[in-house]
């Protein structure tokens, strides 16, 4: 591509400029648009891959964007940061090389079109126009292009390199368990080092942030399986995500989980059911998955999600915007009630009418208790004792939806 005149490198410059100073207002509505792209459906649904998917793609298109600030319409050459490196690991790790190609491609459109309505916005004069588009589509065109090049040349280093270790052949094998593939059961075992005729509670241990220590997650797995009589499977899907089967049929503590897990920054824990067999160990882990991907979806500021205290809100949420229309109508003023006011509603419910119970479980004096619901009946469009499933889910929804005050 020739040198760009002048006059057009003035341009891109206004439009780089443009960017550069209110990238909130085109940001995140481009990675939504690239997000929708067909290919991409894994990477949308699954919570630690779309935030380090988002991660790589503002990377990738800030660097476009301030190279041009610098010096518009010269060749950009392709930026693989820390943010581009940590997805493509895990890509890798989870089979998914594709969904990097597909993503880099299914950004290219979106940020075209606003390139395209920004330069109109910096000039109407057909030549000026004529020019800057046509500058402006190759330098991005060679930018994705050379990107998605370095990206496929790094993932072929990091593939050689994650074929040296040992997890590839448990990862092969949990997939084909959990995928109903033909293997038996004796042959899994063997490969897994894990007996699969027994009870299992599958467990989802992740982070989103950056720059967490992978030991953290490791913190919290093991502490899990010191519980355990027999050693526990690990799986590493991803570099800040671990898929544990605690064998057994004790029960996690609820409470001593949100313990450890508090120690752990960003660490955050989502559990199954346990189940038997070789169906339960599928079971309990696509239930962890499923909780895990619902607090995503909702953005709950949960650290600590059990599959059976969220499947009804699960089911609930599916739809959010009649979730949260369902919660206003039954909720009225409660729904901005303070959390104490709320959690006593719902204890309340939940110790069908017993003061007594619902102060010793929040430890709280029985007067205590009798105010706030007196006060929650004075919120409520209709007397608790004419709608208590319905309350109790619509706190249920609040509960994971929004953060407690």
């Amino acid at each position: 591509m020739p040198r760009p005149s002048e006059r057009t490198r003035q341009l891109l410059r206004a439009i780089a400029e443009t960017l550069v100073q209110s990238p909130g207002d085109w940001l995140d509505e481009l990675f939504a648009n690239s997000l929708n792209a067909a290919g991409l459906e894994t990477a949308a649904a699954d919570p630690v891959l779309r935030v380090s998917a988002e991660r790589a793609f503002q990377a990738s298109v800030l660097h476009w964007v301030t190279q041009n600030l610098r010096n518009p319409g010269a060749r950009v050459e392709p930026d693989l940061g820390q943010e581009v490196i940590h997805i493509t690991r895990d890509l890798i790790r989870r089979g998914l090389e594709d969904v990097a190609t597909a993503a880099y491609r299914a950004g290219h459109a979106p940020a075209q079109r606003l390139l395209v309505n920004m330069a109109f916005a910096v000039t109407q004069e057909p030549e000026e126009l004529r020019e800057l588009l046509d500058t402006a589509t190759w330098s991005i065109g060679d930018y994705v292009e050379n990107t998605i090049t370095s990206v496929m040349e790094m993932m072929r280093a990091e593939r050689a390199a994650i074929l040296r270790d040992s997890q590839p052949e448990l990862r092969e094998t949990v997939a084909l368990v959990l995928d109903g593939a033909p293997i038996t059961r004796q042959r899994a075992e063997e490969r897994l080092g894990y007996r699969l005729d027994q009870m299992h509670t599958a467990v989802v241990i992740w982070s989103t942030e950056p720059d967490t220590d992978v030991r953290s997650v490791d913190g919290v797995s093991e502490r899990l399986g010191r519980a355990r009589t027999s050693r526990p499977l690990t799986v590493m899907p991803g570099e800040s995500m671990k898929w544990v089967w605690l064998p057994g049929a004790d029960e996690i503590d609820p409470e001593q989980l949100r313990k450890v897990v508090d120690r752990y920054g960003s660490v955050r824990v989502a559990v199954g059911s346990p189940a038997a067999g070789v169906e339960g160990f599928r079971r309990s882990h696509l239930e962890a998955v499923a909780a895990q991907r619902m607090v995503a979806r909702l953005d709950s500021a949960q650290r600590v999600v059990f599959f059976e205290e969220v499947q009804l809100v699960a089911l609930m949420t599916s739809d959010l915007e009649g979730a949260e229309q369902f919660v206003r109508q039954v909720l009225g003023d409660l729904a901005h009630a303070s959390s104490e006011i709320r959690e006593t509603v719902l204890a309340f419910v939940e110790e069908n009418g017993s003061v007594q119970r619902v102060a010793a479980r929040l430890y709280a004096h029985r007067n205590t208790v009798v105010r706030r619901m007196t006060r929650a009946q004075d919120l409520l469009p209709r007397s608790l004792a004419q709608n208590r499933v319905q309350v109790a889910a619509a706190l249920q929804v609040l509960q994971w939806t929004q953060p407690t005050r």
